[in-house]
Order: structure tokens, then C-alpha cells, then sequence
């Protein structure tokens, strides 16, 4: 194993927790393909799919630094929001999340 026991685990929950905001932006994203707001959904299909690049780049770490890939349960992403500012308020404290969630790796792997 080329890192810690510590910091695959914490790779294995980002693995779940990059899935999960890609699965609360395609939520997002049909909600506003069902109120014909187009290009706001066009917009978080591709955030969707960036967040799941990111899941599979750590799925690839793990399993190039000799680790087993457990992706854990991934909870139900929310669905009918009660205006757009609604889902584009749930998008950004997403992404709030994630990215403190990134930082908290890197002050792992910087111990390790």
C-alpha cells in the first residue's frame, strides 16, 4: 500500500461524497428542465458530470495506490425546490461542502 490506512478512508468517503453532489446536481438540473430554464440546466448537467469526474479520479488513486474501493451509502439527493434561488442556494452550500471536505484530505495526506 503506497499511503495510509487513514487517508483511503478518507478517499473512500470522497468517492461517496463527490457522487452525491453530482447526483444533488442533476436533481437541480431537472428541476430546472422543468421549468424551462434551459441553459440553468444545461449548466448543472455539467456540473453533474464534473463532480462524477472528480469521484472517479479519487476511485483511481485508491486503486493505483494499492487500496480497496468501498464507496459508501450515498443519501438521497433532494428534489422539488420552491424556487430557483432555492436550488442555487442548496448548489452552492454543496459546493461549500465539498470544498472543506477537500481541504480536510489535504491536511491528511500533509501528515502522512
Amino acid at each position: 500500500m503506497l499511503t495510509s490506512k487513514e487517508l483511503l478512508a478518507a478517499c473512500n468517503q470522497q468517492v461517496g461524497n463527490e457522487f452525491a453532489a453530482s447526483l444533488q446536481y442533476v436533481s437541480i438540473a431537472a428541476y430546472f428542465d422543468g421549468q424551462t430554464l434551459i441553459e440553468l440546466a444545461k449548466f448543472f448537467y455539467a456540473q453533474a458530470e464534473e463532480e462524477r469526474d472528480h469521484a472517479m479520479k479519487f476511485v483511481r488513486f485508491i486503486t493505483d495506490a494499492g487500496g480497496d474501493l468501498k464507496i459508501p451509502e450515498i443519501p438521497a439527493a433532494r428534489s422539488g425546490f420552491d424556487a430557483a434561488s432555492d436550488a442555487v442556494g442548496l448548489a452552492l452550500e454543496s459546493e461549500e461542502r465539498v470544498t472543506q471536505q477537500i481541504y480536510e484530505l489535504v491536511n491528511i495526506a500533509t501528515r502522512d
